[in-house]
């Protein structure tokens, strides 16, 4: 297990996804339109990141206009659906302490890192899984210059614009899909992390933005499958929600044409959610 599997969530766990091709001609977009089989209006999917570097913000020309005619709005998680205090209550270790889980001199150099680099003592995270202390260290290599994440920031928008809003997973589905990760390559990758192994991933996620930007799902894909997240998490954390969120997006677009953002690693493969739309008959086309 390497640095890059908690990036690459950032862009689904907001998720991850199955690696497959995709068309070439249509794989630089991160919009959708979803249209046929009985809709009668289209609704659209778009690709998000869960980051608030303002980097991620810069839309093509389609996005606002589809997200503003769009009536509904989903997004992964409904956030009035989330009692903060409960998901941090999951987030916890259901035995044990994190310390218990390290090595003593791991555990003395994990200190050390956290001291120095976030002025923080461990003794903060004792309760907590060890895939919820690596989150928080790869998420502050991001920039945080726009105040709230790319997903939030649609979330607030849709909500102040009186649009239909849904969530698409709840948020015992997600954590459950994180706890089937090895918990021996949890602790790997904030070990790997401390060792500053690839810069810490800021080499991978460097990448993983410019891939985005220029929404490349293509090379996002290729990206991706260099992280080794063993095949019962891949299939829990990507393939079994790609079919969950497509299977949920179905009632709600044919009630009203629907802006749908979830993490972009959820769009492409062969069991990603645009060819799941288009098997169930949907025409899914790209849109810049």
């Amino acid at each position: 297990m390497n640095t890059k599997v908690y990036a690459f969530a950032l862009l689904i766990f907001p998720f991850l996804f199955n690696a497959s091709a995709v068309d070439a001609q249509e794989a630089k977009s991160l919009l959708w339109e979803i249209s046929g089989n009985g809709l009668e209006s289209p609704s659209y999917l778009y690709g998000t990141m869960h980051v608030a570097d303002k980097r991620a913000f810069k839309f093509s020309k389609s996005v606002m206009p589809s997200f503003e005619g769009a009536q509904g709005f989903a997004m992964e998680l409904h956030p009035d659906d989330i009692d903060p205090t409960e998901m941090m209550e999951m987030m916890k270790l259901k035995e044990g302490k994190l310390e218990d889980m390290f090595a003593a001199e791991q555990w003395d150099s994990l200190s050390t890192f956290m001291r120095e680099k976030y002025h923080t003592d461990m003794t903060t995270f004792n309760d907590f899984s060890p895939f919820f202390l690596y989150s928080m260290m790869i998420q502050s290599s991001f920039k945080s210059n726009m105040g709230e994440a790319l997903d939030l920031y649609f979330y607030k928008q849709a909500k102040r614009a009186n649009k239909e809003l849904a969530g698409l997973e709840t948020i015992d589905e997600q954590i459950g899909a994180i706890n089937t990760m090895d918990k021996d390559a949890q602790v790997r990758m904030v070990m790997d992390m401390v060792a500053g192994k690839d810069d810490g991933g800021k080499k991978a996620m460097k990448k993983m933005l410019k891939y985005y930007m220029k929404g490349d799902l293509e090379k996002l894909m290729k990206l991706s499958e260099e992280a080794d997240m063993g095949d019962d998490f891949e299939m829990a954390l990507i393939v079994d929600r790609n079919h969950r969120m497509a299977e949920r997006m179905e009632p709600l677009m044919k009630s009203r044409s629907t802006f749908v953002a979830v993490g972009a690693l959820h769009l492409p493969g062969e069991e990603g959610v645009i060819q799941l739309l288009r098997k169930s008959g949907y025409t899914v086309r790209a849109l810049q």
